[in-house]
């Protein structure tokens, strides 16, 4: 196994970024400020949730309530394709919402957390009181019993299950899936391609781990660890073998939440900032990021960064914050010089 040192580093050229914008996402009268999830990988659609079990989508103009299930008062949304097409997450069930059209699982204990690039492959995990497969099964009495969660990847109409780990999100080719390992008290990362399952690899002085993002052909995973220490560091996978400490901007505790599609952008926070880095560990923050391509940020406070995509020169991000001390999510974009 081999362990990138940690870095330490701050992007120190102002002309890297050029021009950029920055968008408080609106509001709807009544009901509280946006708070966005994650932003497709054309960076033209925003999901998120105005409050738990009230969620919306954004493309960039009016924002609109997202309830396919209108006999359903309960929605969650999680992931999101990468053309904005096809969004999933909870009512009831777990579901897939596909231009207009909907579809959800028959267990009441499934939640869609992660969906492919085309929309095709669908992630999530179950609650054990309704498992999918046989309850009476030998595996499912084992697991239930050491108090673990499973996952199930939905393709058309069959779905197949993940006895051994909870997936969290799914790369963009729809062939590798990360997420977390329950047992007991101890939560571990780990990744599955085609039909192999692996736990990524973390320091050793290393409590407790979870992958939430991976990029497009899954070579790269975001996350986090909990060291022994009490802190929680940012961590970015690179393939199986290795992996690089983000740095946490002298912060006790920092979690690296998404990923561009090319693994190069990773963003999250680092105590009450918002931080993005880059895949050499090297952090900024959202403020001074903005700042840096002549973007206006008075009045912000940027706490976390929810989703990031890169589309050519173009670097787009979602997050939360307070904007003259009144909660507030927001959109922005930079444009990278080299």
């Amino acid at each position: 196994m081999f362990v990138s040192g940690l870095a330490v580093g701050i992007l120190g050229n102002a002309g890297f970024f050029r021009s950029g914008q920055l968008v408080a996402l609106p509001k709807i009268q009544g009901l509280p400020a946006p708070h966005p999830f994650a932003i497709s990988a054309d960076g033209r659609t925003v999901i998120g949730q105005f409050a738990p079990g009230n969620p919306f989508v954004w493309k960039g103009r009016s924002i609109v309530q997202f309830k396919p299930f209108k006999d359903v008062f309960a929605h969650f949304v999680q992931g999101v394709s990468a053309d904005g097409s096809t969004i999933v997450g909870k009512a009831n069930a777990g579901f897939i919402w596909k231009l207009g059209k909907s579809k959800s699982l028959p267990n009441k204990g499934t939640f869609c957390v992660g969906v492919s690039g085309d929309g095709r492959v669908v992630v999530g995990q179950e609650e054990w009181q309704e498992p999918l497969g046989s309850e009476g099964s030998v595996t499912n009495q084992k697991l239930k019993a050491r108090g673990l969660r499973r996952g199930f990847i939905w393709r058309g109409d069959s779905v197949e299950v993940v006895p051994e780990f909870a997936p969290l999100c799914i790369s963009l080719d729809g062939k590798v899936i990360a997420g977390v390992h329950t047992e007991g008290e101890k939560t571990s990362a780990y990744v599955r391609s085609g039909k192999q399952v692996t736990a990524l690899p973390v320091p050793t002085e290393t409590s407790d781990s979870v992958a939430y993002a991976i990029n497009r052909d899954g070579a790269r995973k975001v996350g986090c660890v909990t060291l022994e220490s009490g802190s929680t560091q940012g961590i970015l996978w690179k393939g199986s073998d290795k992996f690089v400490l983000l740095q946490n901007r002298g912060a006790s505790f920092a979690v690296a939440k998404t990923v561009t599609p090319d693994g190069s952008w990773i963003g999250g926070f680092a105590g009450d900032d918002a931080a993005i880095w880059e895949s050499d560990g090297k952090v900024r923050s959202v403020a001074s990021l903005l700042q840096s391509a002549k973007v206006a940020t008075a009045g912000w406070q940027f706490e976390s960064v929810n989703g990031i995509t890169r589309v050519g020169n173009k670097l787009s991000f979602v997050g939360w914050g307070h904007r003259n001390g009144k909660e507030a999510g927001y959109f922005a974009t930079v444009e990278l010089v080299r």
